[in-house]
């Protein structure tokens, strides 16, 4: 692997004068030899061959989830040749497709466990958000593992003053972390609250845990933002690379690192420049005459009205560089409230608001001008359904997956129940740029659930496209009447796509269903009606973002409705680059999401749930991916007329 390199050549990366750019070779992936257990301290030195592995598995599982513990299958074998790959430095990316009721905690910890155990190699684990992640401590917890977990500090309160930890006492007075984590040190600056802080001890035990839990953005922001930045100033990254990282619901990899560096632009951030700057002025902190929220809303308005990419790029390094001069002072901005005696008002909280928003969109502006810049301005794909918000994206999220990502680690365990297309995936998350094809593999695990009465029915008849969802909508919805009517007294979802589905399906649904539905308007409030839904007996979960991260075993969804494919919007300018840069990739993001939807209601294999697909384009999206689904799904589908 000690060759194993990345070197693209973007098609579309031209320079001003249209000359297609040079090769840039911006990804060494050499693992380590200090990775092969070999290379240890005698007492390292376990033997790396199969029956070794299982044995340490097998061993290892028993200690700890209990002598009677059984692994279900495929668990093991499957446990054994992802470690295997990594102890003899065969393989750098291990895909598993594991369906629902696989075990991928399980097979996530027996892997770091046996890892650490035996050949001492650190492991993080890597969650989508952050209720996966508190169900992973759970299961810490049970088990009695005292492995660390942190969230982002937006995830904390401060005891002493109520605000996020990010804008905590300590945080305003500028005390390092190596302060608050040291009791004595802590008392002497008048924190002897950290002693306590669930930041801090969570922080604590993260940091000296061979196997730490995060979320993935937490993981991005520490190997690409915090580590050259302590690097810089000579000092030590409280999170470095370690031998193996473990990503759960790693479909949703490629998703997570665009957003990572595609920068929000809106007319409306004018209110927080204009705060800042205001603030400043107020406190005598001298900046730059041209750095006015004027300024800045002119230069957001040129990057979308450029002719070109190429001039575009030129205003977004020019608004970068004013943004910069103004993150550069707000630390002074921040001491400023560090010397106040009196509690924080409500405008002292609105400034820091405004403050956390600067520092996220400069580190996010910065992301994208970085990966430009080793791909050339033409790769810029300027993305905006309304004329006063915008966003920055980059074509070629397998190059920012690579940069971001793959960059950053030594060996990887990547997991989901819906990779489907395996091909398709592999060129999302920038695997099939390795020059060394032997760094990936992929693997499906079969289902060994019972879906004899979780049959799939769909109406081939009905299309609910653009061109025909009006027309349909009302036969649509005198279906989603007559399902929901014949399980009653049964919790069901229904999956509307948008909201607009959702609040005329509770317009147009009689009295009684009215009576029935649970419809969320918004991300904000899903939780909350969730949580309501889970309280009643024969409540309905109306919505379009129910495809993943829901949980609903046994008698908690016995049916759901699928009203519409989950196509992605071609409103959308990047969705519409992906289609014609990536043939087939349209319809292999509908299956993923539809396979994501109908794992929310069967959860073990003694579960069961009925679904009704009631838009015939799904019909289609199976029809073209048929080769890269399940056959289990295939066999479970049933067509019927309205």
């Amino acid at each position: 692997m000690s060759d194993s390199h990345i070197t693209p050549v973007p098609p579309i990366a031209q320079s001003p004068s249209g000359q297609t750019e040079g090769s840039v070779d911006f990804m060494e992936m050499n693992p380590p030899l200090e990775n092969n257990p070999t290379e240890r301290t005698p007492t390292e030195r376990t033997p790396t061959d199969i029956d070794t592995i299982k044995t340490c598995c097998v061993t290892w599982a028993r200690e700890n989830f209990g002598e009677d513990f059984q692994f279900r299958q495929y668990q093991l074998e499957n446990i054994v040749f992802i470690l295997n790959n990594i102890l003899n430095g065969k393989v750098k990316t291990n895909t598993l497709e594991a369906p629902t009721g696989s075990g991928k905690s399980i097979i996530a910890m027996v892997i770091c466990g046996v890892a650490y155990k035996y050949y001492r190699m650190n492991s993080y684990i890597l969650v989508s958000d952050i209720g996966l992640l508190e169900q992973y401590v759970r299961d810490f917890n049970k088990y009695e593992l005292n492995w660390g977990h942190l969230k982002g500090q937006g995830n904390y309160d401060c005891m002493m003053n109520g605000m996020q930890f990010r804008n905590g006492e300590c945080q305003l007075a500028h005390v390092s972390y190596g302060t608050l984590m040291n009791a004595d040190m802590a008392m002497q600056e008048g924190f002897g609250c950290a002693l306590s802080c669930e930041c801090i001890l969570h922080r604590k035990r993260a940091i000296s845990s061979p196997i730490t839990l995060m979320t993935y953005q937490l993981y991005l922001n520490h190997m690409n933002r915090v580590v050259p930045m302590m690097e810089e100033r000579g000092g030590d990254p409280p999170f470095t690379q370690r031998d193996i990282v473990i990503c759960d619901e790693c479909h949703l990899l490629p998703t997570i690192v665009q957003n990572f560096a595609s920068p929000e632009i809106r007319d409306a951030d004018q209110q927080h420049y204009s705060n800042i700057i205001r603030a400043m002025n107020d406190r005598f902190i001298l900046i730059s005459d041209d750095v006015t929220s004027e300024n800045l809303f002119n230069v957001q308005r040129q990057i979308f009205t450029s002719p070109d990419n190429v001039t575009a790029y030129e205003h977004i390094k020019r608004y970068r560089a004013i943004i910069d001069i103004l993150q550069s002072y707000s630390d002074e901005l921040k001491k400023s409230f560090a010397k106040k005696k009196s509690k924080l008002n409500k405008n002292d909280r609105s400034l820091l608001f405004h403050l956390d928003w600067l520092s996220s969109q400069s580190a996010m502006i910065d992301a994208f001008c970085t990966i430009v810049d080793i791909l050339g301005p033409n790769t810029i794909v300027r993305n905006g359904e309304k004329a006063d918000e915008y966003k920055l994206d980059c074509i070629y999220g397998d190059y920012m997956t690579a940069n971001f990502f793959h960059a950053k680690t030594n060996y990887e365990v990547l997991l989901s129940a819906t990779v489907c297309d395996a091909d398709m995936y592999k060129k999302e998350i920038g695997a099939a740029l390795y020059k060394d094809q032997k760094m990936y593999s992929f693997v499906r695990i079969p289902s060994t659930f019972d879906f004899t009465r979780s049959p799939i029915y769909i109406v081939p008849s009905i299309r609910m496209s653009y061109q025909e969802k009006e027309k349909n909508f009302p036969t649509v919805l005198k279906l989603i009447e007559l399902i929901c009517h014949n399980h009653s007294g049964q919790r069901g979802i229904i999956h509307t796509g948008n909201y607009t589905f959702a609040q005329r399906v509770a317009q147009g649904a009689s009295p009684v269903l009215q009576h029935r539905l649970l419809v969320y308007s918004s991300a904000k409030n899903k939780q909350e009606y969730l949580e309501n839904y889970r309280l009643t007996t024969d409540g309905i979960l109306v919505g379009p973002t129910l495809t993943e991260g829901i949980d609903l075993p046994n008698d908690e969804c016995r049916f759901m409705i699928i009203m519409k494919c989950p196509y992605s919007l071609l409103t959308d300018k990047l969705v519409v680059a992906k289609m014609n840069l990536i043939p087939r990739w349209y319809q292999a993001d509908a299956m993923k999401r539809i396979v994501q939807s109908l794992g929310r209601g069967i959860r073990h294999k003694d579960d069961w749930c009925v679904t009704y697909v009631l838009d015939g384009c799904v019909m289609d999206v199976i029809v073209q991916e048929q080769h890269f689904i399940s056959p289990e799904l295939i066999q479970r589908i049933r067509l019927m007329n309205p």
